[in-house]
């Protein structure tokens, strides 16, 4: 191993370290992006859900007695 193969060992140590803090980052930021939609595709979905049931106990009778299908 001569002082040219160290020089291409190090160039290329340096060169994976800053590819790889560069894949690093887009990483977070893709995960990060990736997060925030599915918190809020959940948050609407489960608002929706919420909004449909509180039609429904609105539209359902306080008692199975008074139910007009009882009488």
């Amino acid at each position: 191993m001569n002082i040219g193969d160290i020089k291409m060992l190090i160039i290329n140590f340096s060169t994976l370290a800053i590819s790889m803090t560069q894949v690093d980052m887009m990483l977070k930021s893709t995960l990060l992006v990736i997060t925030i939609f599915y918190t809020l595709h959940k948050w609407y979905f489960e608002a929706k859900r919420k909004k449909k049931e509180k039609k429904e106990r609105k539209n359902k009778p306080y008692c199975e007695k008074c139910s007009p299908k009882n009488k």
